[in-house]
């Protein structure tokens, strides 16, 4: 998660727990506490959702590289059986 998103992350979680403490039953900005915890909560999820996919990304290009040592190794195994045999 990129600084600044962390910022406007943990600021919305701040204003949730002070907005619970001081004044849950009250409408701010047009929204209703559940209406903002339930932004605060999607933030959340979707955060959450990159870092499996940064995990995912960094595992598949890894799998991607050994394949393509193996592919490698596999080519010049053909290609070396090929110039025995001529």
């Amino acid at each position: 998660m990129g600084n600044i998103n962390k910022k406007i992350w943990l600021k919305g979680e701040t204003i949730a727990r002070a907005w619970q403490e001081l004044a849950p039953e009250d409408k701010f900005g047009y929204s209703t506490l559940a209406e903002f915890n339930d932004l605060v909560g999607r933030v959340k999820t979707t955060n959450r959702r990159l870092v499996e996919l940064a995990a995912l990304t960094i595992e598949a290009r890894s799998n991607r590289d050994r394949l393509h040592k193996e592919l490698n190794r596999a080519s010049r195994n053909v290609v070396n059986g090929v110039r025995a045999e001529v």
